[in-house]
Formats: C-alpha cells, sequence, structure tokens
C-alpha cells in the first residue's frame, strides 16, 4: 500500500505510450490510471500515436519545470521523452520525471528500486527524488541521449535479428541470441576512452549508464546511475561453447570471472569502424558508428524508492 504525503488534488501529465511491450501497455492503462487517481492526481493522459508524437510531447512538457510528469512506457519511451526534453530546453531545469513500467525489459527503472505498477506508484506517492546520470551521444551529425545503455556488434546484431523476429514476442531475442552465437562475428573497433586509444577485435561492446540490460541482466554489475561515469563491457574473444556457458552468467553479474570480459569506466568514449556498425541505444535500433559518447553528471531527477532492497551486487 502506498500513501502520499499530501492529501490534496494535484494535476499531473501522464505521457502513455500504448505500444510499448509489444502493445502490453495499452492493457495496463486503466490499472495506471486508476492508481495515480488513487493518489489523488488530476490525470492529464496524453497518448502517443507514433515516436515523434511522443516526442512532441515530451518537449512541450518540458516547458513547465515546476509541473509533475510521468511516463508510461518501456526503456526506450523514457530515451525519447528525456531526449526530446534536453534537446528543447539545454541546460535549463527539467520537470522531476516520474517512471511507470510498462515495457518489456524496464531495465533502468531498477536502479530506481521500480519493478513493478505497485513500486512507481510508491514512488511518485512518496516524491524522493534522485538525480541520475544521462548519456549523450554524438552520430550522423545528430546528438541524441540514453539513459540505459547503447551496445554495438553482436548486441545491435541480436537486436535486429529479433526485431525480424518480434511476432514470436519475448522468444524472438533468446532466438536472435543463438543465431548470433552460431555466427559469432568478430568486429575491428577503435576506441578512445578518456584519450586512452585502443584498436582490436571485439565481440560486442556496451557502454551503460545502468547496470541491467533486457529487464534482469547484470550486464555492468558495478554501475551506478549517479556516478558521473559511463561503465563500458567489452567482450572479447571467445568460442561459441565458453560463450554458451558464460551467458547466463549475466544474471547474476558474474560473467566477469570470463577472461574475455572486460570491464571499464570513462567519461567520454569514441567508437569507429572501419565500415559502419550500427547502434542500439536503449533498445532502439537507430545511429551508426564513429559515435562520441559523454556523461552529463545528475542531469534529470527521477522519482525513486530509497528503501527498495534492489537486486544483489556480485
Amino acid at each position: 500500500m502506498w500513501i502520499r504525503y499530501n492529501s490534496s488534488v494535484e494535476n499531473l501529465t501522464l505521457l502513455f505510450n500504448p505500444s510499448s511491450g509489444g502493445g502490453r501497455a495499452a492493457r495496463l492503462l486503466p490499472e495506471i490510471r486508476a492508481g495515480l487517481e488513487s493518489l489523488n492526481f488530476e490525470v492529464d493522459l496524453r497518448i502517443s500515436k507514433s515516436a515523434d508524437h511522443l516526442r512532441e510531447m515530451a518537449a512541450v512538457a518540458s516547458r513547465k519545470p515546476e509541473g509533475l510528469l510521468i511516463c508510461a512506457g518501456g526503456d526506450g519511451s523514457n530515451r525519447i521523452v528525456i531526449d526530446a526534453m534536453l534537446a528543447e530546453i539545454g541546460e535549463a531545469p527539467l520537470p522531476t520525471l516520474g517512471l511507470i513500467p510498462a515495457g518489456r525489459g524496464n531495465s533502468f527503472l531498477r536502479d530506481l528500486g521500480i519493478a513493478s505498477l505497485e513500486d512507481a506508484f510508491a514512488a511518485i506517492a512518496g516524491r524522493e527524488k534522485r538525480k541520475v546520470d544521462v548519456a549523450r551521444f554524438r552520430s550522423e551529425g545528430r546528438v541524441s541521449h540514453f539513459i540505459n545503455c547503447l551496445g554495438l556488434g553482436f548486441i545491435s546484431d541480436a537486436g535486429r535479428m529479433a526485431y525480424r523476429m518480434r511476432a514470436l514476442g519475448n522468444l524472438s531475442y533468446v532466438l536472435a541470441v543463438l543465431w548470433e552465437i552460431l555466427l559469432l562475428r568478430r568486429h575491428r573497433l577503435i576506441l578512445e576512452i578518456d584519450g586512452k586509444h585502443m584498436e582490436e577485435d571485439l565481440i560486442f561492446v556496451e557502454v551503460s549508464n545502468s547496470r541491467m540490460t533486457g529487464g534482469t541482466m547484470q550486464i555492468a554489475p558495478a554501475a551506478l546511475i549517479d556516478d558521473g561515469m559511463l561503465d563500458l563491457v567489452l567482450l572479447q574473444r571467445m568460442g561459441r561453447i565458453s560463450l554458451l556457458r558464460t551467458f547466463p552468467k549475466i544474471y547474476s553479474g558474474t560473467h566477469g570471472v570470463h577472461p574475455a570480459v572486460r570491464f571499464l569506466q570513462a567519461k567520454r568514449i569514441r567508437i569507429d569502424s572501419p565500415v559502419p556498425k550500427l547502434l542500439l541505444p536503449d533498445g532502439d535500433l537507430e545511429f551508426h558508428t564513429p559515435v562520441e559518447i559523454e556523461v552529463l553528471p545528475k542531469r534529470i531527477s527521477c522519482f525513486h524508492l530509497p528503501g527498495k532492497k534492489e537486486e544483489p551486487r556480485p
């Protein structure tokens, strides 16, 4: 049970993406709206018709930094909203965000102590704020942002294959991963990590702001969302059988015991490749290398559950 500190009626704007989670979000709308109204909120519901429409609504909402703004969707929806707000107002203050999990993975929210609708309602009711980092990246002449992670190589290739098989639901990503393990390609990548140059063949690179990906996979187990650093996970040379044995360890965050898994931290990163590589920022198949990434320390504030026990770190 969640109890709001103030019993007076207050207005809030709810940006809602019904297509999140493969359409699962649409079925959650009555429960989400009822939950917010039970907290004595007058809900101004804004339902997105497309990604561009969601972006437009977020840009308008960003002009009211004192307002209460809630986003219900997945990691991709959160990225669109935050990216649009930062593009609209630059360095000015942003509204505090309440994030409601309505996607498939909802990975970023787990570092806010939010793993369910009930958790989200409790966080909004409690009004405990946490300032968190955002990653800004430049690619193809454009500037964008992510809050969870950006991957390339095996990760984006599997994401592209899963998208092609999306009619299979959650099974699509499992099959895509198995397909990519069968192919197991390595990619020649040139990296600059806080000014240090390295060039090698890697299976994948993941740049993480938070610990989780794919919902419950602790790909960057030491990552913190408010430490002013980005965590890199590099997968070097590894055989198919070894990868099949190591992959399940990502759920407990113990995959780093394998010598081919390397963890680094940085504030600024540049990744290039002889052939442009597809990027996967917060689950969206968009942009290509070269890409430049930097952290924006504690750029946004989100409601969180400070007392919620998070998944144990390895």
